[in-house]
């Protein structure tokens, strides 16, 4: 194997939003087969910087589910694509004039406008310093890579969701059951693994991807061996070629380490 994704949050990350030692020390042991490790996120770089800190190796990331994909330390950008003007405007308009509660992202800072308990829950774990906005007539809205609205699933019959379907080049998409996020239509963690393979001219044979969200799903399948974790949902499960025995509180990233690369590698 040549190429390891994985997801971060319910996958490498435990519920307490750490990497256990044992995942560090695997993960940089990869170096020795020469396999590339590779985060997708739909988090900025900043917003996970002290993960990076851990590895010491070079890291290709997809950030922002697919938004922007670039090398790390280097930063050279391999692909962006920021939401239509017109759609960013259209969806934070709707959002604020229904005061419901939303954040944004534009050039790596994230934006907020109410502080709400879902917002700062989400402020407090995004390891970012975030920007306070009074007005929506605040924004630049040319510069919005990618909203997120904070509606759990069981909210969704209290709106008619059929309102996006007409966006010009927006898609939505579930990250987890209380975000509904909002990205450019040519974006996706599947997209992003295809780019960052033939930028270093690497097989899907040759690629392991792993989440346990719905975003991540487009990943799993592009890879030769898609993997889902133990506590993925049912729809993530469903499309994937393996089911981790541990979930992510329990290594679950050092488990397909080990039997997917260390086994066939010898190392």
């Amino acid at each position: 194997m040549k190429l390891l994704c994985v997801d971060l949050d319910g996958t490498l990350l435990k519920n307490d939003k750490t990497i256990s030692e044992k995942q560090i020390k695997a993960i940089n042991n990869l170096k020795k087969s020469e396999a590339l490790f590779s985060i997708s996120t739909g988090r900025p770089t900043k917003g996970i910087q002290k993960y990076l800190n851990l590895f010491n190796r070079k890291i290709p990331l997809t950030l922002f589910n697919g938004s922007l994909v670039e090398l790390y330390p280097s930063k050279e950008v391999l692909f962006e694509c920021k939401l239509a003007m017109e759609d960013a405007k259209f969806i934070i308009e709707f959002l604020n004039e229904k005061n419901l509660p939303f954040i944004y992202y534009s050039n790596g800072d994230l934006y907020y406008k109410d502080a709400t308990d879902r917002v700062m829950l989400y402020i407090k774990y995004s390891n970012l310093e975030p920007i306070k906005i009074n007005s929506i007539h605040e924004i630049d809205y040319k510069n919005v890579i990618k909203v997120i609205w904070f509606l759990n699933k069981d909210e969704e019959d209290n709106y008619d969701l059929t309102i996006f379907d007409n966006l010009k080049e927006t898609v939505t998409i579930r990250s987890d059951y209380k975000y509904y996020e909002f990205i450019n239509k040519d974006a996706s963690k599947g997209k992003a693994l295809k780019i960052i393979q033939d930028y270093y001219n690497i097989r899907d044979e040759n690629t392991i991807a792993v989440g346990d969200e719905e975003n991540d799903i487009s990943m799993i399948r592009r890879a030769g061996i898609g993997v889902a974790m133990k506590n993925a949902r049912e729809s993530v499960k469903a499309v994937a070629d393996y089911v981790t025995i541990n979930d992510n509180e329990n290594d679950g990233i050092l488990e397909v380490i080990n039997k997917f690369i260390k086994k066939k590698e010898n190392i």
